[in-house]
């Protein structure tokens, strides 16, 4: 599966599940797809990386808001 399709399975954009991709890859040590190259997903990895990707989008929403917080507080 390409990047789009697993994006729509996830119910996200393709740039922001690659932003996923490249954030688990250097957490895992894992090689980077770069310019040029494409990501490729195996369907049997879509359960595995739903959960992974829902943790993820999770944690990036909590440093949003905090970051969103701070902004407020200086205001």
């Amino acid at each position: 599966m390409n990047t789009t399709e697993v994006a729509s399975e996830l119910n996200t954009t393709p740039r922001n599940l690659r932003k996923f991709l490249r954030s688990n890859a250097r957490a895992n040590d894992l090689p980077i797809a770069g310019k040029g190259s494409r990501w490729t997903i195996e369907k049997k990895e879509l359960a595995s990386l739903r959960k992974k990707f829902t943790a993820w989008q999770a944690a990036q929403d909590e440093a949003k808001a905090k970051r969103d917080a701070e902004v407020e507080a200086t205001d």
